[in-house]
């Protein structure tokens, strides 16, 4: 994919290679570099998002640059970021050594030819494995270092004291206590002066951390440089100079064209971002690069010359704003998995606080456990929302590019939680009906089959009432025929058979009766069961009601179940729920 530069870096900090757009701290350049030059140790801190890595970057390198090409010393910069630990095998040793590995190695300087068995793993041990030139000075550029404070307790313990050895130690303690084993050549290049200069990089409210060092180095907060928001004229610089830059130097064209800004559009982008601070006219540089980020896309999809003040972004919702439009630079199918990355994978939140902070996590890793390809990662990067940083394993970290994105990347995870929780609530409401109308259904079923029990009921009832009239009828026929006999001897057989007819019915009247009264007591028996099946599914339906937070409808159908069935066992299930749900 063909790179895309832009005139402003946006959240992401100034890089070396963009010393040309990186105006407007010309003299907080000079004095902090002529600090570096004069002592060890010291100490640049401001707030977050003022611009002190991009200070580091494209201010101090290409100043150590301009005086290593002066031919007086030879200045060779080591950038260090620790970045924040990951798990418990990550140590700050192992790490110093990469970023000094990588920074020696882009400068050429050799290995020592000095086999030296036994040689401490410290930061002095690190620095003579290598045979630096005469008149070398190493800078260790510590960027962002309250990182440092993630670390294990005995890690920085430990850091600390090899850092002092480095920094103060003429002597080192290997070579007093194993002088006798050396060579001359090998005592004379340990004990050549390793000439190191330290900067810590770190926030205005994380400052007094630096406190746990003072024990090994005394001196850490002796000598510091406040790296303050910029003046307006400053600011000016800032937005004005970039846009007019026909190009960087060695470097490729921009999306857009030069433009400049009109007056009109100047003023009023310097007097809402100097917001409550207008009086002293302060402007944070990260809100300055969003803005004009946020600008230089216009320009880009405008074909703009110039910019005028109706031309400018709704400043309330910058950067809510630039977060959305650089996710909506990748395809939709992107988007998604590119909120997982930010939202989620790369954003810790306190559960206890709230509070939110950036993580830092290998690209492998990142990609498997969230199931995104790594281009995904390189298209954020990309959009600077992401920014990229060399490990230790031979591959690369990221992390979300500023501190400033944590607000509106939180913001969107967060209304995508809530919107989660509406759905879910409303699944739980659909859920709820539906059970609800199950129970009402079941219930229906169980009156229909009262119904029939009770239809069957009254057939069985007119059985009895058949079979006794015919039990009747039979008897009265016996009693005619014994009657009968007495006065007429010619009806005897006759009335002999009517008796034994009158026997035979009166034997199917009571089989029909025991019939008939073995269908009403099934009948009742289906009754009472319809009645048990009925209380308890209205009792389940209330329950159903009660967790869905509908009391009241809880609680009538449970009254109405105990009306259904009377039973004691029911009568008592349901007074225990009243009492519960009271």
């Amino acid at each position: 994919m063909q790179e895309i530069t832009y005139r402003y870096p946006g959240v992401r900090p100034f890089s070396r290679e963009q010393r040309d757009l990186f105006k407007g701290r010309d003299d907080d350049t000079r004095r902090l570099f002529a600090l570096i030059l004069q002592e060890k140790l010291s100490v640049l801190f401001g707030k977050s998002g003022y611009g002190k890595s991009s200070l580091l970057n494209a201010g101090v390198l290409p100043l150590l640059e301009a005086e290593t090409d002066k031919g007086k010393r030879h200045y060779v910069p080591v950038p260090i970021r620790f970045n924040t630990a990951a798990n418990d095998t990550d140590t700050l040793l192992d790490k110093f050594g990469f970023h000094l590995r990588m920074a020696l190695n882009e400068a050429a300087i050799p290995h020592s030819m000095h086999d030296i068995p036994g040689l401490p793993q410290s930061l002095w041990g690190v620095f003579k494995t290598w045979h630096p030139a005469p008149n070398t000075v190493f800078v260790l550029l510590f960027d962002q270092f309250e990182e440092f404070f993630s670390y294990r307790f005995e890690q920085q313990q430990a850091f600390k004291e090899h850092l002092a050895e480095l920094l103060y130690t003429d002597y080192p303690i290997f070579l007093e206590e194993n002088e006798e084993n050396l060579t001359p050549a090998q005592a004379a290049f340990l004990a050549e002066k390793i000439e190191v200069r330290a900067v810590f990089s770190i926030r205005s409210d994380r400052l007094s951390e630096l406190d746990r060092l003072k024990d090994k180095l005394p001196a850490i907060l002796q000598k510091r440089f406040e790296l303050s928001a910029l003046t307006r004229e400053q600011a000016r610089e800032a937005i004005v100079a970039p846009a007019a830059q026909p190009r960087m130097e060695n470097g490729p064209p921009f999306e857009s064209a030069p433009f400049h800004y009109h007056d009109g559009a100047l003023e009023k982008i310097l007097r809402e971002l100097a917001g409550s601070d207008a009086a002293q006219a302060r402007i944070e540089a990260f809100q300055l690069q969003i803005v004009c980020s946020t600008i230089e896309k216009k320009v880009i999809d405008g074909r703009l010359h110039t910019v005028h003040a109706d031309d400018l972004p709704d400043f309330k919702n910058v950067y809510e704003e630039y977060y959305e439009n650089r996710l909506a630079e990748l395809d939709p199918q992107g988007r998604q998995a590119a909120r997982r990355v930010l939202e989620y994978g790369l954003l810790l939140v306190d559960p206890a606080t709230g509070d939110a902070r950036r993580l830092s996590r290998d690209a492998g890793e990142l990609a498997l456990t969230l199931g995104v390809p790594h281009t995904l990662l390189t298209d954020l990067e990309r959009t600077y929302l992401l920014r990229r940083e060399a490990n230790s394993l031979g591959g690369y970290n990221y992390e979300i590019s500023h501190d400033t994105l944590i607000a509106p990347v939180l913001k969107a995870r967060r209304e995508r939680e809530a919107e989660e929780a509406e759905r879910r609530k409303e699944l739980e409401r659909l859920e709820t009906e539906k059970r609800a109308l199950e129970a009402e259904r079941k219930v229906a079923e169980e009156r229909l089959r009262a119904e029939e029990a009770e239809r069957l009921r009254q057939l069985a009832e007119a059985e009895k009432r058949k079979a006794q009239k015919m039990t009747y009828f039979s008897i009265a026929l016996a009693a005619l025929a014994s009657v009968a006999s007495l006065g007429a001897g010619y009806l005897y057989d006759r009335a002999e058979n009517s008796k034994t007819e009158a026997k035979v019915n009166e034997q199917k009247a009571l089989e029909s009766e025991k019939i008939a009264e073995e269908r009403r007591l099934m009948a009742e028996k289906a009754l009472l069961q319809y009645r048990q099946a009925e209380a308890q599914n209205m009792i389940e339906a209330a329950k159903t009601y009660l967790n869905a937070g509908f009391i009241q409808n809880a609680k009538a159908i449970l009254i109405k179940s105990a009306q259904v069935d009377t039973s004691s066992q029911t009568t008592q299930q349901v007074e225990r729920l009243i009492k519960d749900l009271e």
